[in-house]
């Protein structure tokens, strides 16, 4: 069965808005399960405004270890969710990148403790959502997901989403995203921020 993964508490038993933290498994709180994580995380960047504050270049998380890059030409957007966590969020016109990493179970050693990679594109793009899925690559400990959906009032949107694994610490989500119409034009800056992040070893690890 699936593990559970508490938001908020709540009496009326409905999860609150907003992505979800792992808190504990016997609380009476109320609950996401692996898949309500995993499209929550994937689709996070697409429904934050936030106020518009730098510019970057190499952005590095010391806590989690990983690290990307975006030219100094996109606008940061980071702000911090629930639970203390940071959501880094750069843009530049219809170009939108962001990273997040949420708290797992300690037993929750490899990615596919969330399922194999075709589990995981079946959760974050349903058959019940107005989309398509481009391609599906597994990697060791990474899933990378290319895939379009089309949100009700808003233009279609072409995302890579990477899914990658701290064993037993953290789920580490990096979305990269634009319009469709425009994906073409910039395509190769959007694969070359994707293909930036990495994770690295922290100290003691």
């Amino acid at each position: 069965s699936m593990s559970a993964f508490v938001v908020t508490t709540c009496s009326s038993g409905r999860t609150a808005p907003g992505p979800p933290m792992f808190v504990g498994r016997t609380s009476t709180k109320c609950y996401l399960s692996r898949r309500e994580l995993l499209r929550s995380l994937a689709l996070t960047p697409a429904v934050l405004l936030v106020p518009k504050t730098t510019y970057a270049q190499t952005i590095s998380d010391e806590t989690v270890g990983y690290e990307f890059v975006v030219p100094d030409s996109f606008t940061e957007n980071s702000t911090v969710l629930s639970g203390g966590r940071k959501l880094y969020l750069y843009v530049k016109d219809d170009i939108n990148v962001s990273a997040i990493a949420t708290p797992i179970p300690g037993d929750f050693q490899k990615l596919t403790s969330f399922g194999s990679v075709d589990n995981v594109a079946n959760t974050i793009l349903p058959k019940e959502v107005n989309g398509k899925m481009n391609k599906v690559t597994a990697k060791p400990d990474t899933y990378i997901f290319d895939y379009e959906i089309k949100p009700p009032s808003q233009p279609e949107k072409r995302l890579i989403t990477l899914f990658t694994i701290r064993p037993g610490q953290y789920i580490v989500t990096l979305t990269a995203q634009a319009n469709a119409e425009n994906f073409a034009e910039h395509e190769i800056q959007i694969r070359s921020i994707v293909d930036s992040f990495s994770l690295g070893k922290l100290p003691g690890y």
